[in-house]
């Protein structure tokens, strides 16, 4: 009789949490992808008011800023995210953006 494999064993399930968000690179021209903390970092979840962690509350904060472009918004959320959590979460984003972006308009 062969051995078991157990996927979700607490050694294997606790050695996956440590490695955290893997780095990603964009390839294509005009696409941002943020994260909610840095490569090899876990974000905390439930710090923020309400339901959402503090990178959704920040988010949703600067994303209702009127004329604010989007390289923007992610340097607030990066900013006040890294305040709030007293340097433990830092958000991320990698951008190929050619052009000016807001969410209700620029």
């Amino acid at each position: 009789m062969g051995t078991m494999h157990e996927p979700f064993r607490a050694e294997n399930f606790s050695r996956s949490l440590r490695r955290g968000l893997a780095r990603t690179q964009i390839q294509a021209d005009g696409m941002l992808i943020a994260y909610a903390t840095g490569p090899n970092k876990t974000a905390s979840d439930g710090l923020g008011s309400g339901n959402n962690g503090l990178y959704t509350q920040y988010l949703i904060q600067a994303i209702q800023t009127p004329g604010l472009k989007i390289e923007e918004v992610f340097k607030r959320v990066r900013q006040t995210v890294k305040t709030a959590s007293s340097g433990e979460q830092v958000p991320w984003y990698n951008a190929s953006l050619s052009g000016d972006f807001c969410f209700g308009g620029c």
